[in-house]
């Protein structure tokens, strides 16, 4: 089975797109803030395979308070919480080492040239890696979404796709 964590704090394409994964024999750990993303991350890290995040969602009550002024008033939200949330420690190899990762924002530019403008090396070179997909919201995010999940669970020959 391939399990996905999907955090998005719009209910309507959060919905739409776990029951498009489910329909399509996936588990779906479905969430609408980042603190709910952390606790799934915690109880279940070793069964998900990948990881679906809204970028720019509003930090919430468990949401690390050092790190707010990085999410440039939310706008960052997600990736901040990805990045730095599940790794206080700066650990290496990050703990979403082998895990797939769709990210997704209306800004991905600007996302971009914000982890550029940083110069992190390490998360420079996991941007830089196969594990990692960025799209674009619009009318057929939903579809790129399932599509890189969906190629990503045939590469790893966890469920057949004809």
């Amino acid at each position: 089975m391939y399990n996905v964590l999907l955090v998005d704090d719009l209910l309507k394409e959060r919905v739409y797109l776990e029951n498009l994964l489910v329909a399509n024999e996936m588990t779906v750990y479905s969430c609408d803030t980042t603190s709910k993303a952390e606790e799934i991350w915690n109880d279940k890290k070793g069964e998900i395979d990948a990881i679906v995040l809204d970028v720019m969602m509003p930090v919430d009550y468990g949401f690390d308070e050092t790190l707010f002024p990085e999410t440039e008033c939310g706008f960052y939200t997600g990736w901040i919480w990805l990045w730095k949330g599940l790794n206080p420690n700066n650990t290496n190899p990050h703990p979403i080492d082998g895990k797939y990762i769709v990210v997704c924002s209306s800004y991905i530019d600007k996302l971009k040239a914000h982890i550029d403008n940083k110069q992190n090396p390490e998360e420079l070179l996991f941007c830089k890696s196969e594990n990692i997909k960025f799209i674009n919201k619009g009318s057929k995010k939903n579809d790129e979404v399932f599509n890189a999940l969906a190629t990503n669970r045939r590469n790893k020959k966890l469920f057949p796709m004809n």
